[in-house]
Formats: C-alpha cells, sequence, structure tokens
C-alpha cells in the first residue's frame, strides 16, 4: 500500500462528507444514487485508457463538483501552503498528480474532472447562485428511486424543481466595514480612547 492511495481515500473521505453533509443534506439517497450513476460514467471513460483502479478518477470527480458547487469567490488552500480560489482546485491537484504519478496519473484524473463537469452540468445546472436548486437538464434522473428512498428512510419531498443547496455567502472584510460605515450602525466593542505606556 502506497502513500498516495492513503491519501486518495482520506481525501475521498473528506469530499463525500462534504458534498453529503451541505449539497446533499437529508437526501442521502439522491446523493448515492447519482455517485452511482457517476461511478458507471467512470468506469466506462477509463476503459479507453486501461484503468482498473478508479479512487483517483472518483477523487477528481468529487472535487470537481464539490469546487463547481462552492460560492464563487471561496478560497482553499493546497497543502497549507499557498491559498487559491476554490474554482483552480481541480487543476492544481491534476497537476500534483502529474508531477507525481506522471501522465497516466494525470489521464485518470482529467476522466474524473470530465464525469464531474458533466455531473454539475447536467444535474446541477450551470446557474451558481441562481436560486441553489438542481436545475440541470437531466435534473429529474439524478433524483432517486422510490425504492432506494426508502431503504435510506427517506420520504419524498420535492415541492420544487429540486433541492436546497446548502451554501454558504461570504463577505470581505473591507466590503463589511464598509458597509457598516455607511448604514451609520457601531459594529464591534468600543475600547474607548486608550492610554500610552507611561502615562497615568
Amino acid at each position: 500500500m502506497n502513500l498516495n492511495y492513503i491519501f486518495e481515500l482520506a481525501m475521498l473521505y473528506r469530499n463525500s462528507n462534504a458534498l453529503e453533509s451541505t449539497h446533499y443534506e437529508r437526501r442521502s439517497s439522491d446523493y448515492a444514487w447519482q455517485l452511482f450513476l457517476a461511478s458507471l460514467a467512470l468506469v466506462g471513460v477509463n476503459r479507453p485508457i486501461q484503468s482498473y483502479s478508479h479512487t483517483r478518477a472518483l477523487l477528481h470527480t468529487l472535487t470537481y463538483l464539490m469546487c463547481s458547487l462552492s460560492p464563487p469567490g471561496a478560497q482553499t488552500s493546497v497543502m497549507g501552503l499557498i491559498t487559491i480560489p476554490v474554482a483552480y482546485f481541480p487543476y492544481a491537484l491534476l497537476g500534483m498528480d502529474l508531477l507525481t504519478g506522471g501522465t497516466s496519473a494525470a489521464a485518470q484524473g482529467v476522466s474524473g474532472m470530465l464525469v464531474g463537469h458533466a455531473w454539475w452540468w447536467l444535474v446541477w445546472g450551470s446557474g451558481i447562485g441562481s436560486g441553489g436548486v438542481e436545475q440541470g437538464m437531466y435534473a429529474g434522473w439524478g433524483r432517486a428511486p422510490a425504492w432506494l428512498k426508502s431503504w435510506f428512510g427517506e420520504r419524498e419531498e420535492y415541492g420544487r424543481a429540486g433541492s436546497r443547496r446548502g451554501a454558504v455567502q461570504a463577505f470581505a472584510p473591507r466590503q463589511r466595514a464598509e458597509e457598516a460605515a455607511a448604514s451609520g450602525r457601531v459594529t464591534g466593542y468600543s475600547w474607548g480612547s486608550g492610554r500610552r505606556l507611561g502615562e497615568s
């Protein structure tokens, strides 16, 4: 067992858990169904490159989907060294695969990114921030069958064209301070005028 494989499994768990707890909250059956369909697509896409282990491709699929569903302007850290926009993280991961695993690892990463992009485009749609619902042209295919929903103990709750997408709205500190100053409200704690050292 090699260290890269352990890293891939840890990242798979982290990304899958983040997706299920935010964007598929209370809809584990939908996530499992879409993950199953994406896994079938990965097997088909990886056939030409004769890849028989698909953990790297699945990692890239989940990473691409998670980064595509992140709020615009979100930042992430690459190995604690540099901070980049989340939108570029899948490509940074692909570059690391090229450096550490060569062209075969990068080819698996590209296949995963293709499946991740198809998942995002076809199920979620390209409209990030437009209501936070699954609104792709095949969003209906992304809904789990009734037998899978009952197996997970979930009820059918689709009152609108999809379901709520967990999201976070991020503000730059400067923007918050400017908005507070413009509205005339005081933010933070008023510490007073203070004293210099040595004054009595």
